[in-house]
C-alpha cells in the first residue's frame, strides 16, 4: 500500500467514524426531544384542563386532575416542584440543556400560570398537595392551628440562608414528597413524611399551610397575580361556609364583618365558589 493510499484509507475511516457518531448523536437528540415534547404535551394538557375547570367550577375534574398529577408528575416523572429547582434557577445551576428541558418546561408553566391566574399548581397539580387533600376528604371543616402559617416562611428563609452560605443546593431539601415518590431518603425524610401525612388527617393541607417552602415562594410571587379571586361583600350574608371549606384557611371574617381573602394563601381550588349560595365570589 502506497503512502497516498494509506492517507486515503485513514480519511475514509475518519469519515466513517464521524458518520457513525453523527447517527448516534442524532438518535440521542431525537429521543431526548421526543421525550421532552411528550412531557411538554402532558403538562400543557394538565394545566389547560386545570385552567378551564377553574373557570367552570368543575369539582370532579379537579379531583381527576389531582389524581393524575399523583401518578404522572409524582410517581412517573418524579418532577414535583422542589425548592432545590428554584435555588438552581436562581444560582444558574439549571442551564438550558436537553436533560433539563422537562424541568424547565414545568417551571415555565408554573410561574406563567401563577402570574396570570394564581397558585394553580398548588391547588390543581401539586402531587403531594393532592395526596394530602385525598387524605382529608372526610373533613367537613378546615381546622387551623392559629397563627402558625408563618412557619413556612421561617423554614424557607432558614434553608435558603444555609444553602446560599454554603453554596449547596442539597441543603434546601427537606420536602417529604421525595421519599413519597422515589422511596429514597434517610430516617429524617421518612419521619417528616409520616408526620405530614398524619397531620393531613386532622388538618387540610397540613404540610402546605405550615411547612412547604415552595408554597411560601409561590405565595410571595402571587402578589403579582393579574386575575385575582374577588368577593362581592354587598351580597355576603356572613354564613361562614366559605371560611369552613377553604383548605388553606385563606378566607377570614374581619372584625368589621367583612369577608377577607388572603391572596397569598389562596390556591384557586374553587371550594368557596362551589359552597357560596349567594354567588359572592368572582374571578
Amino acid at each position: 500500500m502506497t503512502k497516498h493510499e494509506s492517507i486515503q484509507l485513514k480519511i475514509l475511516l475518519v469519515l466513517l467514524k464521524l458518520f457513525l457518531l453523527r447517527k448516534i448523536i442524532f438518535e440521542f437528540f431525537h429521543e431526548q426531544f421526543f421525550a421532552a415534547k411528550l412531557v411538554f404535551a402532558l403538562i400543557m394538557i394538565l394545566f389547560l384542563i386545570s385552567i378551564y375547570s377553574m373557570f367552570n367550577y368543575k369539582k370532579l375534574i379537579r379531583y381527576i386532575t389531582l389524581l393524575t398529577s399523583i401518578f404522572l408528575i409524582g410517581f412517573y416523572m418524579n418532577i414535583p416542584l422542589s425548592l432545590v429547582n428554584i435555588f438552581n434557577v436562581l444560582t444558574g445551576r439549571l442551564p438550558i440543556t436537553i436533560d433539563n428541558l422537562s424541568m424547565l418546561i414545568f417551571l415555565a408553566f408554573i410561574f406563567i400560570s401563577l402570574i396570570i391566574f394564581g397558585r394553580i399548581y398548588c391547588g390543581w397539580i401539586c402531587p403531594y398537595g393532592a395526596i394530602q387533600e385525598y387524605i382529608s376528604l372526610w373533613q367537613k371543616k378546615s381546622n387551623e392551628l392559629n397563627k402558625l402559617s408563618f412557619l413556612k416562611y421561617v423554614f424557607l428563609w432558614i434553608v435558603l440562608m444555609i444553602a446560599f452560605t454554603y453554596d449547596k443546593p442539597t441543603y434546601c431539601v427537606y420536602e417529604p414528597f421525595i421519599p413519597m415518590f422515589t422511596l429514597k431518603g434517610n430516617t429524617l425524610f421518612f419521619s417528616l413524611l409520616i408526620v405530614t401525612l398524619i397531620g393531613a388527617m386532622f388538618f387540610k393541607r397540613y404540610y402546605c399551610k405550615y411547612f412547604c417552602p415552595v408554597g411560601a415562594v409561590l405565595s410571595c410571587c402571587s402578589f403579582f397575580t393579574l386575575k385575582k379571586l374577588k368577593n362581592k361583600t354587598e351580597k355576603c350574608i356572613l354564613c361562614k361556609k366559605c371560611v369552613n371549606v377553604c383548605p388553606t384557611n385563606a378566607i377570614k371574617i374581619k372584625p368589621e364583618n367583612v369577608v377577607w381573602i388572603s391572596l397569598y394563601d389562596c390556591i384557586q381550588c374553587n371550594e368557596c365558589i362551589k359552597v357560596c349560595q349567594q354567588k359572592c365570589f368572582i374571578r
